[in-house]
């Protein structure tokens, strides 16, 4: 069996010290995952209720989420083996070609430890601060992915589809 634990990301714990020291212990003691989410603001009259708690506010500490790609970075260089998990990206706030690179770049840093889960998010309160369109949001994601193989797999890429161009081009490095 392998069990994870989540870092703390979110609210007044979330401190960088926090962090590290479960990171550290969480390996010491053999977890095999570290993780964190995304989660871009708090929206202060939300256009919807918070994800799997209808008719709730979001949770308070909600109000302050670190970055998971740049707390993946800094727990990254503190530890050795234990895996890092980013639960979950929400595809449509970024570009599938910056995502492809920052994602591999991590993966190298983290020496392959990186596990990522991809979605499409479900505030539209965070895609209005992103200028991502609500409208399309599942054919534009199936389109992401797509996007991100290529750049993952293809020697020489070139993608022309509805949602994202990608000229023909080289991509490296590879995860």
């Amino acid at each position: 069996m392998r069990i994870g634990v989540g870092l703390p990301v979110c609210g007044a714990w979330a401190s960088p010290e926090n962090q590290l020291a479960v990171a550290i212990r969480a390996e010491e003691l053999g977890y095999t995952s570290l993780w964190t989410l995304q989660r871009l603001l708090y929206a202060k009259n939300p256009r919807d209720e918070y994800y799997g708690a209808p008719g709730a506010q979001w949770p308070p500490y909600f109000v302050s989420v670190a970055d998971p790609l740049v707390t993946a970075a800094y727990i990254a260089g503190h530890t050795r083996e234990i895996d890092l998990g980013l639960a979950v990206l929400n595809a449509p706030f970024t570009n599938p070609v910056l995502l492809a690179k920052q994602l591999t770049t991590l993966d190298r840093v983290a020496s392959g430890r990186l596990v990522v889960g991809l979605g499409l998010g479900w505030s539209r309160d965070e895609y209005a601060a992103t200028g991502a369109r609500w409208r399309g949001r599942g054919a534009r994601f199936d389109e992401f992915l797509r996007c991100l193989v290529a750049a993952w797999t293809d020697d020489e890429v070139e993608f022309h589809g509805e949602y994202y161009e990608i000229p023909r081009c080289v991509i490296e490095p590879k995860p």
